[in-house]
């Protein structure tokens, strides 16, 4: 979806027929869910697994021959 009219050929979906592209564009909608904690100065990680150390890096796409 979207490969023959980019952006056009997405939104002409029958799932995008209600939404106001000038009050989006304008951030005037409200977004139906925010997180906890979303706009504070804090960062919120509470949605995200920590993983941290070399186990962790395990499961990435880098081979282990290039890491350091």
């Amino acid at each position: 979806m979207g490969a023959n009219g980019d952006a056009t050929e997405i939104l002409a979906h029958p799932w995008f027929a209600d939404l106001d592209l000038v009050a989006l564009e304008n951030f005037e909608i409200t977004p139906p869910l925010l997180p906890d904690g979303f706009g504070s100065a804090e960062v919120n990680t509470r949605y995200f697994e920590a993983k941290t150390g070399a186990a962790a890096l395990s499961e990435t796409v880098i081979p282990k021959a290039n890491m350091k």
